[in-house]
């Protein structure tokens, strides 16, 4: 094991002085200079000090700590919009301090089995999107007109997690919403919000309700890392 210096003792100092002159004296040798030339000298001294204070702070960089933990929060209720003939479901997931300027490297939803009924499932399967709200919005006062400066609800368009429900299935589902939670993180945690798309009319028939109950237990798993100077 290779030893470890403090470098703020006396005897380090010592050895930093030394090696700077001897780095000093062999830089002059090579270029033809004298160690009398006092100029040239110092020239060089500064040039070796700022090369040790960089090969420090990359030194000191490499040292830092990183931490990795998970977490999993549960969704809790949701907020259902109408426009009386199709349904949209907004989450707010409560997203702990213990995260607050970590890097998330890795997010997703996780549901209990949801089995579509055969008088609402179709041969292609129902397709859920979720998506980065973007509007502020209150469980209590919101509609499918209201807070939204778009009908259905303000979100990113440019970003989305989607999952395929197939007729048949009856097992447990993930999402991935990596990108997604960062946002959330990052720019301010207005929720998410799920639909169809627009191919398959951008809301939820019947099936929206059984979503909804399933979304009650379902829980957003994150795994994060802080990073420690």
């Amino acid at each position: 094991m290779g030893r470890i210096y403090r470098i703020d003792s006396p005897s380090a100092a010592e050895r930093t002085t030394a090696h700077q002159r001897r780095f000093t004296r062999l830089i002059a040798r090579k270029n033809g200079d004298s160690d009398k030339s006092p100029r040239r000298l110092q020239k060089w001294r500064r040039i070796v000090k700022r090369t040790l204070t960089v090969v420090s702070l990359v030194l000191l960089t490499a040292a830092s700590i990183a931490t990795a933990d998970t977490l999993s929060i549960q969704l809790g209720n949701s907020t259902s919009i109408t426009d009386g003939v199709r349904s949209r479901l907004l989450v707010r997931p409560a997203l702990p301090a213990s995260i607050d300027g970590a890097r998330i490297d890795f997010a997703m939803l996780v549901f209990p089995g949801l089995q579509i009924p055969d008088s609402l499932d179709s041969m292609t399967g129902i397709t859920i999107q979720v998506r980065r709200i973007s509007t502020p919005w209150n469980p209590g006062g919101c509609s499918w007109t209201t807070p939204w400066h778009t009908p259905g609800g303000d979100y990113d368009s440019s970003g989305k997690s989607q999952f395929t429900l197939l007729p048949v299935d009856a097992r447990p589902f993930r999402i991935e919403v990596t990108r997604l939670v960062t946002a959330l993180q990052t720019t301010g945690n207005q929720g998410l919000i799920f639909i169809r798309p627009g191919y398959e009319g951008g809301g939820f028939g019947g099936e929206g309700a059984l979503l909804r109950h399933a979304i009650k237990s379902a829980r957003l798993k994150l795994w994060f890392t802080h990073v420690s100077p």
